[in-house]
């Protein structure tokens, strides 16, 4: 019997290979320096992916470069090679060449350049190049290269790899506009619902990363949780956002969104996305929805989905609704263990509330991240909702319709800051901006920004800030520190900017007892609905300090005998 293997290597193996390849061919032209290039659909951008010098250390001196095609458009061999679709090769030292002073090197001092380009399927648009430099003036590349067997068949091999990363690359893109526009057309429909599906994803994640399941399975398990939701888009809006108790034949119509979520994710993604998607309403005492499955029957994805699912409704605002307190949430995971949840996963969720903590390594890995960009300039601060998405080279932000980046100027920039809610959690990321082109921010990268000091914990508990003598507004604490704490109130109820006032601020704990501190809120952003201010304490007494670290405490104890107990 006939056999056949496929094998699948990941992306590091590719790039040992290619990094093979290309150093055979810089060494068979005898030139010193071979890139591969990787040219953005937009043709703004383009960055190296891999870079071979003949002397190693200067690799890393190209590898990930940026590369602005908009800047001397008309003196850039990228263009030219883009508009010809075909190799260029140019000596920069030749003076019978008219355009030698026209076009600059890709590369400082080099004095040779070949261009080949590399197509899309038909060979309509520029995807990406291999880029070979030489510094010996007298060393010009021959045209005879071009028809040699050896040096065609390790570039047919670089195209071959090419077109993995480029079908990767676009796939990502694919994921992250996809999950963008619905993002969009949510956040009109129902800005309560907005970071929704990304905070089922990161519940989903973690309880994955407990259980130890494998990377496809995880990113099939993200995916589901991200479009668990997307079959609302076919229900009225005045039964999504229904400020009252859903009448049978509403609540019958909302039952079916499995159905209709399942039926958009399987045109769009695989399968076993869709199955994962279409029973995450089911129970384990198979007494859920769409076909009541009981017990193991129900795909163990779709457990894990079903139980990120609940925790997030229990906790999150609603316009019908307040959110639960954490406490609140474990006991009500723990009664309904071999009820509506899977024992062995409501166990882990459990375990994982009374546990929160910090997880900024791997949050804006993910196709998408869903957060507020504020962008301080040196006349005003710019506030956008819209979502992240990375790449190889770093992220690119997308803000939602509404929002304009025009009046932005890249040179008044003084400060930027990403923030985006993860489980509970907010989570500030300094950004190191690129570039500012076509109502996208391009970003080198995201910095977390670094931690408070003394104990710092999820609260749920209210508090009172005094604006003036006569103005006091309630609000929500939802993170609470020795040094600081963090309020949540609509966006509506306190628009002030950023000041350098003292306010008072009344905080209340559940045994009824209370302390004022004095402070200034340091920050403010937006996320959903809501507002987030940042609160630090100002010349506060030691005994005050203490009482609240003393709650914290004893905050984290109760959490601690709900689970154990």
């Amino acid at each position: 019997m006939l056999k056949s293997y496929k094998f699948f290597l990941d992306e590091e193996h590719i790039y040992e290979i290619v990094r093979e390849f290309l150093n055979e061919i810089r060494d068979f032209v005898k030139y010193d320096i071979c890139n591969l290039i990787y040219v953005y659909s937009d043709m703004n951008y383009a960055t190296v992916l891999l870079s071979c010098c003949k002397d190693e250390e200067n690799n890393s001196r190209f590898q990930d470069k940026l590369i602005d095609l908009t800047k001397k458009p008309h003196s850039n061999l990228f263009k030219l090679a883009t508009e010809e679709k075909k190799a260029i090769i140019f000596s920069h030292s030749n003076i019978q060449n008219s355009k030698a002073d026209l076009y600059e090197p890709f590369i400082e001092d080099i004095k040779n350049e070949v261009y080949i380009p590399f197509l899309n399927r038909d060979a309509t648009a520029l995807i990406g190049c291999l880029y070979l430099g030489c510094y010996d003036p007298d060393n010009v590349f021959k045209h005879k290269y071009l028809i040699d067997k050896k040096f065609l068949s390790k570039l047919m091999s670089i195209q071959g790899a090419f077109a993995i990363f480029y079908d990767k690359l676009r796939e990502k893109w694919y994921l992250g506009k996809l999950i963008h526009v619905m993002d969009d057309i949510v956040s009109q429909r129902d800005p309560f619902m907005i970071n929704h599906h990304y905070n089922v994803a990161n519940w989903a994640t973690i309880i994955a990363d407990e259980l130890n399941l494998s990377k496809d399975k995880k990113k099939e398990l993200y995916l589901a949780a991200v479009f668990h939701d997307i079959g609302k888009l076919y229900i009225s809006e005045s039964i999504l956002n229904k400020n009252g108790k859903l009448s049978d034949e509403e609540y019958n119509i909302i039952k079916k969104h499995p159905e209709y979520s399942y039926i958009i994710v399987n045109e769009l993604l695989q399968n076993n996305i869709a199955k994962i998607v279409k029973y995450h309403h089911e129970r384990y005492d198979g007494k859920g929805y769409p076909e009541g499955l009981k017990g193991e029957d129900i795909p163990f994805e779709s457990r894990i989905l079903a139980i990120s699912d609940a925790v997030d409704a229990m906790l999150s605002h609603r316009i019908y609704k307040k959110p639960m307190e954490v406490s609140m949430v474990i006991n009500e995971i723990i009664k309904n263990r071999s009820k509506q949840f899977d024992p062995e996963i409501a166990e882990i969720m459990a375990k994982v509330l009374i546990n929160i903590k910090k997880r900024n390594i791997g949050i804006l890995s993910d196709p998408n991240t869903f957060g507020t960009m504020n962008i301080i300039t040196k006349a005003k601060t710019f506030t956008m909702q819209g979502t992240i998405i990375p790449s190889k080279y770093g992220y690119i932000f997308q803000p939602y319709k509404g929002y304009s980046m025009k009046e932005i100027e890249q040179n008044e920039i003084t400060d930027i800051c990403f923030f985006t809610e993860v489980a509970e959690s907010i989570y500030e990321y300094e950004v190191k901006l690129r570039a500012i082109r076509e109502e996208k921010m391009y970003i080198i990268s995201l910095v977390p920004a670094s931690l408070t000091e003394y104990f710092n914990m999820i609260w749920d508990s209210k508090g009172v800030l005094s604006l003036d003598s006569n103005k006091k507004i309630s609000v929500d604490i939802s993170k609470i520190s020795g040094n600081s704490l963090m309020f949540a109130v609509k966006k509506e109820e306190f628009s002030n900017s950023i000041d350098k006032k003292t306010y008072c601020f009344d905080i209340y704990f559940e045994d009824s007892s209370s302390v004022s501190v004095t402070g200034k809120i340091i920050k403010r952003y937006e996320v959903g609905y809501r507002a987030y201010c940042v609160f630090n304490y100002v010349n506060i007494p030691e005994r005050t300090r203490d009482i609240i670290i003393k709650h914290i405490f004893r905050k984290q104890g109760e959490l601690r005998r709900g689970i154990i107990g």
